[in-house]
């Protein structure tokens, strides 16, 4: 019975590094209107998912999808802007560690967990 909470445990404990992408990816969205505010406009004028306070934001349709596609792109691929802007590359390199982090690590030990927790309760 105790086992069927290992799950849950698991992913409050990996809640902090999910909260730390989402910051990752906002400070990241900040430079890129702070410092390249073409670039930002021609990626559609992203948001951050967790703006607290600061300047105002486009909290249009638009923006958010521009937002999620940002999000997911810039995991993959390094875009344009960052090329000679090295605080561009920390803030994305630390967004990839974090989404490496929460999607290998925390998800299939959650995954494995859960898996486990329901067999051991079929029986």
């Amino acid at each position: 019975m105790t086992l069927i909470w290992l799950p849950v445990l698991i992913a409050l404990l990996g809640l902090p590094l999910l909260f730390a992408s989402f910051r990752s990816f906002d400070r990241l969205v900040q430079h890129l209107r702070a410092h390249h505010a073409l670039a930002w406009e021609e990626e559609g004028c992203p948001r951050p998912f967790l703006s607290f306070g600061g300047k105002e934001w486009n909290m249009s349709l638009a923006s958010s999808i521009a937002s999620w596609r940002c999000s997911i792109a810039w995991v993959f691929r390094s875009p344009g802007w960052t090329v000679g802007d090295a605080e561009g590359k920390r803030h994305l390199r630390r967004l990839r560690w974090f989404v490496v982090l929460w999607n290998l690590g925390v998800m299939p030990l959650f995954l494995a967990t859960l898996m486990l927790s329901a067999q051991l309760s079929a029986r």
